[in-house]
């Protein structure tokens, strides 16, 4: 499964370096590279539009930057759809039928 062991960070308490943070749940979706944050809220039936953040200028994500970085947010959400089509093959076939 993906993911990285934080068996250090717990027995030597220092931080844990990572490339990213990933997040899918119920439509919604995230991806956090450094300070950028591209974050979109989903519905049942759709994901909703995606909007870009700089957590470095504005921690409260206020000020959605998409327009002004429409570069910024396809590279995120490239990476953002690498990371689930290869969530999505880590995790097998779904079960439609759970009788």
């Amino acid at each position: 499964m993906p993911g990285r062991s934080f068996t250090a960070v717990l027995a030597k308490d220092i931080e844990l370096p990572r490339p990213y943070l990933w997040w899918h749940h119920m439509n919604n979706r995230a991806i956090r590279v450094g300070d950028w944050k591209l974050v979109a809220a989903g519905s049942k039936q759709a994901y909703g539009p995606w909007e870009l953040y700089d957590l470095r200028a504005d921690r409260s994500e206020t000020k959605d930057l998409a327009a002004a970085n429409p570069g910024k947010v396809q590279e995120l959400a490239e990476l953002w759809q690498k990371c689930e089509d290869q969530f999505q093959r880590d995790a097998g076939p779904r079960v439609t039928d759970r009788k």
